[in-house]
């Protein structure tokens, strides 16, 4: 089916999801928000995790331009439908694989009966017997946020946005050392429940994340 999601048209699979689609226009409103009031013609906005497409098309609607990076190959092809119905100054320019420390093949799991939902993982974090898997690729975060950089001069990166379900636990100080040096806005979510059968590995990401950001503060 087809929904409206802040003027943008997005077609979805309501299959389950039903009652969430009908209070997606009151999705992550705080992220969204900040996007919104911090958006800058022709800056760029990376967008990792991109999912079916929130983020990228909401930023590529404020004339940004935008970079996505989403593994999931069912999401992936959604993105690029939910990309072609909308018209933008700026059309996205997306990619099907992960972004990581290193360069890697790596599995991408389900969580759920099927892909394409918006909780696939590198990390089997509900362990469910339906969980599919599929290979995917990883590639250097720092190597391709340089032939970003590289390929829009003058236009500077302004704002990151990380969601990969644990993936960013991987490569977290390298998301901290490029927002610092680059002193950029970074949307970060954090999913400390991937480690919910492991206690010691859970605190340890937490206290690990709060030292980052009082570093970042400072």
């Amino acid at each position: 089916m087809e929904i409206n999601f802040k003027g943008l048209r997005f077609v979805v699979d309501h299959n389950d999801y039903q009652e969430f689609w009908d209070n997606f226009n009151n999705w992550e409103n705080k992220d969204l928000n900040f996007l919104l009031e911090k958006a800058e013609k022709d800056k760029i906005f990376v967008d990792i995790g991109a999912w079916i497409g929130p983020y990228t098309l909401l930023a590529a609607k404020l004339g940004m331009k935008v970079y996505a990076f989403e593994p999931d190959k069912v999401a992936f092809e959604v993105l690029k439908k939910n990309i072609q119905l909308n018209e933008f100054k700026h059309k996205p320019k997306i990619f099907n694989f992960g972004l990581s420390k290193k360069e890697n093949i790596a599995y991408l799991y389900s969580n759920t009966d099927e892909f394409g939902k918006s909780e696939s993982s590198i990390i089997n974090y509900k362990n469910k017997q339906n969980s599919k898997r599929s290979e995917i690729n990883l590639k250097k975060f720092f190597q391709e946020i340089d032939k970003i950089k590289m390929n829009n001069l003058p236009s500077k990166i302004q704002i990151l946005k990380v969601d990969i379900e644990g993936g960013e636990f991987n490569f977290e100080n390298e998301i901290y050392n490029f927002v610092n040096k680059n002193n950029i806005y970074c949307l970060l979510s954090y999913h400390y429940f991937v480690f919910n059968n492991n206690k010691l590995l859970k605190n340890y990401h937490k206290v690990k994340s709060l030292l980052l950001k009082s570093l970042l503060s400072k």
